[in-house]
């Protein structure tokens, strides 16, 4: 799934960055600020790095934020998968211990019948 967002993403920005490059703006991409009423003129080069720098910076975040989730996730399953081995040496170790109490008390029983022949 990362794969392929990587791969998505920089086809993206290849694809922008000609778009940009074959448009129709000769002397670069004029910007008028709106709060100083300046314009700025940035040229194809500039305006493709800031684009590919961005996209990438995009990629990145996206990656933590998917790996972070992936991560608790992952995280949860281990801490449920314990509990359950935890779980299930409990009800074994009952089982022998119960299994055990059972011989004990098969052969107190052997032994009282023996007896009881012996007196009998």
């Amino acid at each position: 799934m990362k794969i392929i967002l990587v791969i998505l993403a920089e086809i993206l920005l290849a694809l922008l960055f000609v778009l940009f490059v074959s448009s129709n703006y000769i002397n670069g991409i004029e910007y008028i600020c709106p709060i100083t009423k300046q314009v700025y003129t940035i040229e194809y080069s500039q305006f493709a790095a800031l684009i590919y720098i961005i996209g990438g910076l995009s990629i990145l975040i996206l990656y933590a934020i998917f790996s972070y989730s992936e991560s608790k996730t992952i995280a949860a399953y281990k801490r449920a998968h314990e509990n359950s081995e935890i779980a299930n040496a409990e009800k074994d170790s009952k089982i022998l211990s119960l299994e055990n109490k059972i011989k004990t008390l098969e052969t107190a029983l052997d032994n009282v019948l023996k007896r009881d022949k012996n007196n009998g």
